[in-house]
């Protein structure tokens, strides 16, 4: 995800009905260059400003992102990570973990960002702001605006 798209669905908010994310990843500043990051709250919160009056669809796919810790060689004495998030996520199906990812500038590999998804996830904001995003879509259909 890129500032760009965040321009571009900030701009065209007042006409987008529809909006479908699939296997799209947020990027944090701390994690690479700002001019290339974008977190999924920013881009909620820029969107849900926007005030996007004729959407009645916003989906991100997959809905159950996998998630994995790096791989170490003891096994850790406590529940890892990953078991950590995944827990709520099973208790919860409103809950989602919206994916990081850093692009290696050398390679070209996507790699998950095994410390910035569960940081977010507890931190929550991403969740937040998911639920005002999608109370303005459930309101835009109840509204029959067109």
């Amino acid at each position: 995800m890129c500032p760009q798209l965040l321009d571009f669905l900030v701009w065209h908010a007042g006409t987008l009905e529809s909006v479908s994310f699939s296997d799209w990843y947020g990027r944090t500043s701390d994690r690479g260059p700002t001019e290339h990051s974008t977190t999924w709250y920013a881009l909620f919160i820029a969107f849900s400003d926007a005030e996007p009056r004729k959407l009645r669809q916003f989906e991100i796919l997959p809905v159950n992102v996998p998630y994995h810790m790096p791989p170490c060689q003891i096994p850790p004495p406590q529940p890892s990570r990953a078991e950590e998030v995944r827990l709520p996520l099973e208790e919860n199906p409103k809950r989602r973990l919206f994916p990081y990812a850093v692009l290696d500038d050398k390679y070209g590999m996507l790699l998950e960002d095994e410390y910035e998804n569960p940081a977010s996830f507890f931190k929550g904001d991403d969740q937040k702001i998911w639920e005002r995003s999608m109370e303005i879509v459930e309101g835009n259909r109840g509204t029959g605006v067109s």
